[in-house]
């Protein structure tokens, strides 16, 4: 699969949802990692991945550490999995009575 030049690194976790192809990439800088959601629909693979952005989006990739794609069911939905970043975890203690 072809990338564009201009990422830093590979795509991760590529998965094929209703004949198109997602994938995230970290297109951070060495301070501060940045995931970015690219797809590219299969009959046009060969000409590379392109970003798919929208705002409410850039919450999402904040606050996930390493996310991951997953296809949804039926093949037709994309889910991203991903661990808390430390700076956003809860304090699991329990309150006391």
């Amino acid at each position: 699969m072809k990338h564009p030049l201009s990422l830093l690194s590979k795509p991760r976790s590529p998965i094929l949802a209703s004949d198109v192809v997602f994938a995230l990439c970290d297109v951070s800088t060495p301070w501060h990692s940045q995931w970015k959601l690219f797809s590219c629909p299969l009959a046009m693979l060969m000409r590379g991945l392109t970003p798919m952005e929208r705002a409410a989006w850039g919450d999402v990739f904040e606050v996930l550490k390493r996310p991951r794609l997953l296809a949804g069911a039926g093949g037709r939905r994309v889910l991203m999995i991903g661990g808390l970043r430390s700076s956003f975890a809860m304090d699991a203690r329990a309150p006391r009575s």
